[in-house]
């Protein structure tokens, strides 16, 4: 069945990524270097939340007619899937192999920073205010998972400046709906890039 292959897929390791997705990555490569990067970009954003055509296009930093383009051509290639609310997600296996391969070209450090630049913003522009917009919050559950994602790889590499807009901007959302566990994770980084930014405003 689907499921038990994508289950398996999901669970590959060693050298499978690579047999099974470099021959499809080396097309879409040979198609253009804009649908290598959108591959890439996409493989930052969490599965089961998926990722919007906008902020896609952000995080490569495509023109619209180029990343629809991309977007068609990595569909074809089953690189990439489309959600029914038009958001994308990779499997397991390939975003692993997304991952082994960020440093091709120099696209790894472009894209990361793109992410979290386009994720603090989101947070910032969304979710400081939820409390008092709350018809924000079906909206900003979609991305919460992504902006989760984002303060804790920023937290894990000491990029304090992003940890606290990330975490500044998201912890209005666990609080209203009970993730206390993910709220105090989340406080706990402000209070850590607060310090580590010594910043008295910020403490």
């Amino acid at each position: 069945s689907f499921p038990a292959v994508e289950r398996w897929l999901g669970n590959a390791i060693g050298d499978l990524p690579e047999y099974c997705i470099k021959g499809q990555a080396e097309l879409a490569k040979k198609h253009s270097e804009n649908t290598w990067k959108l591959l890439l970009a996409c493989s930052l954003f969490d599965r089961s939340a998926g990722v919007s055509r906008d902020m896609l296009g952000y995080v490569a930093d495509l023109s619209i007619a180029d990343r629809d383009d991309g977007l068609s051509r990595l569909q074809h290639l089953c690189l990439i899937n489309r959600m029914s609310n038009d958001r994308f997600w990779v499997l397991p296996i390939v975003q692993r192999y997304s991952q082994a391969n960020y440093s091709s070209n120099g696209y790894g450090q472009f894209l990361t920073s793109r992410w979290l630049d386009c994720l603090s913003t989101y947070a910032q522009d969304k979710g400081i205010d939820l409390e008092w917009q709350f018809h924000l919050a079906a909206e900003f559950s979609i991305e919460y998972p992504n902006l989760l994602d984002a303060l804790r790889w920023a937290r894990s590499k000491g990029n304090w400046d992003v940890t606290f807009k990330l975490a500044e901007g998201i912890w209005v959302y666990p609080h209203l709906i009970g993730l206390y566990n993910e709220l105090d994770e989340i406080l706990e980084a402000a209070e850590d890039a607060a310090k580590q930014l010594n910043d008295p405003i910020k403490n």
